[in-house]
């Protein structure tokens, strides 16, 4: 019991100050090497890769390296932070241009790799490729609305009693 308490306090004060940030700093960096690698993405620059930068990546890529810098940031808070509460929610994947086949990359990485404990809610198209083992779909069609307008003013009104009186919401306007 003794020597576990002992190794806890040693990584403890490894973490302390600025030695915390050099840790965060590298893991970041091999959380995003290792997606691109799953996605496809090669002949990029280590130094380009930064803890709370932008992305540089361009064209085709760029959707791979915002899935890429989001998981490493959602694996940091897993791993610094305990447990990740939030759901992650990605809206149509299919963006700047991106290939058939990278987008199939980024669909596999985005349900295969999502953080332990973290739930997923992916918005794709029809004609998307969707590995349906690991996943729950769920298909919304017209007749199976999930925001259905003519219920907002209702939502709105049960809000606001929830927030309670000091609390003002902008009017819905139809």
């Amino acid at each position: 019991m003794e020597s576990e308490l002992y190794k806890l306090t040693e990584q403890a004060d490894l973490y302390s100050g600025n030695d915390l940030k050099d840790f965060v700093e590298e893991d970041f960096v091999q959380y995003v090497e290792s997606a691109y690698r799953k996605m496809g993405i090669y002949g990029y620059k280590q130094k380009d890769i930064k803890f709370g930068s932008k992305i540089t990546e361009t064209g085709s890529t760029v959707t791979r390296g915002i899935v890429a810098y989001t998981y490493a940031y959602c694996e940091l808070i897993k791993k610094y932070n305990g447990r990740l509460f939030c759901p992650i929610v990605i809206d149509e994947p299919n963006q700047n241009g991106i290939d058939h086949l990278g987008l199939e990359d980024v669909n596999r990485f985005l349900i295969s790799d999502k953080p332990n404990g973290a739930q997923l809610i992916l918005a794709v198209s029809n004609d998307a490729k969707i590995d349906t083992e690991n996943a729950i779909v769920i298909d919304l069609e017209a007749q199976k609305e999930l925001l259905i307008e003519r219920d907002f003013e209702a939502v709105r009104d049960e809000v606001e009693k929830l927030l309670g009186e000091n609390w003002e919401m902008v009017p819905y306007n139809s």
